[in-house]
């Protein structure tokens, strides 16, 4: 899929900015590449760099910084580029005893379970496995009680600007008011998509339940009060039942208010069949990922209205 690195990096950042301001964190971005269009799979690329800025939010006092940097590097084939990106933070660090395990499974510091920061659970074993199937290499560098930095160089195949350009949504104020006490139902597989998802949710004073997958999804708006959520933001791609079954099911159901509750669809990429197939489902909206912050509020506000 073709990539804009400003649309992607925008991406990350909407999503974890208010994750860092909710900590005072100072969280802020660099850009220098010559080559804006490259082709990636975004889906992967995502969930690497929220892994790492995630943690690097964890393990972050307020207070401190978070530097994230992507620059364009020379590749030996023609076409192509490496694009580097360096995280870094003013975090707890770890000890030279703790980097060679830091990408085992549920691996932690000694020190840290004192102030109730967690180890690093299955993230950066994630992170490596998803890193080493793109062909892409990763580096850390940390000391205890100064920080850590990732070095993360991934192997792109160069793009050119579509000529149509990408579209841009129209401009609409959001009234921060609307979010308050809605009740929204989350679907989606991925533990680390949906924790971000309910943090920021939360943070515009949303009531949030998660589901699991689209047959979790179904069961628990069965078993509530046909009023009871106000939307679902349903994931495309899950187990068991993916979101366009799940909202088939939905349309189904014998209670009219379940059955017509607004869902929206969150979709890997920007296809036009995607979108197509979400309303051929009975989806009421569709957004592709990585979400963008403004993106998600500005169309979550059309349904409530």
């Amino acid at each position: 899929i073709l990539w804009n690195t400003d649309q992607f990096n925008d991406g990350l950042y909407s999503i974890i900015k208010p994750m860092m301001d909710k900590k005072n964190i100072k969280f802020t971005q660099e850009i220098v590449v010559y080559h804006q269009y490259f082709f990636g799979d975004g889906d992967k690329l995502r969930d690497i760099f929220l892994n790492i800025l995630s943690n690097s939010c964890k393990y972050t006092k307020p207070g401190g910084s978070v530097h994230m940097k992507l620059e364009e590097l020379p590749h030996e084939k023609l076409g192509w580029a490496w694009y580097r990106t360096t995280i870094s933070d003013t975090g707890i660090g770890m000890s030279e005893e703790f980097l060679p395990h830091i990408f085992d499974s549920f691996t932690r510091e000694n020190n840290t379970t004192s102030n109730k920061i967690e180890g690093t659970g299955l993230g950066m074993s994630i992170v490596k496995r998803l890193t080493d199937f793109l062909g892409g290499k990763i580096e850390i560098k940390s000391k205890k009680g100064e920080g850590t930095t990732f070095i993360i160089d991934m192997p792109h195949r160069l793009g050119q600007k579509p000529d149509e350009g990408y579209s841009v949504s129209e401009h609409m104020e959001v009234d921060p008011g609307v979010f308050v006490g809605k009740r929204v139902l989350l679907a989606e597989d991925n533990e680390i998509n949906a924790e971000i998802a309910l943090e920021i949710l939360s943070s515009a004073g949303m009531v949030v339940e998660h589901a699991k997958d689209g047959q979790e999804c179904v069961a628990m708006l069965e078993n509530k009060d046909g009023s009871y959520y106000d939307l679902i933001l349903m994931d495309v791609q899950m187990p068991k039942m993916n979101g366009y079954e799940a909202t088939r099911a939905i349309r189904g159901l014998a209670d009219e208010k379940k059955a017509h509750i607004p869902i929206v669809a969150m979709t890997a990429n920007a296809f036009e069949e995607d979108r197509k197939e979400a309303f051929k489902a009975g989806m009421d909206g569709h957004l592709s990922k990585p979400i963008d912050i403004r993106e998600l509020m500005r169309g979550m506000a059309k349904v409530f209205r």
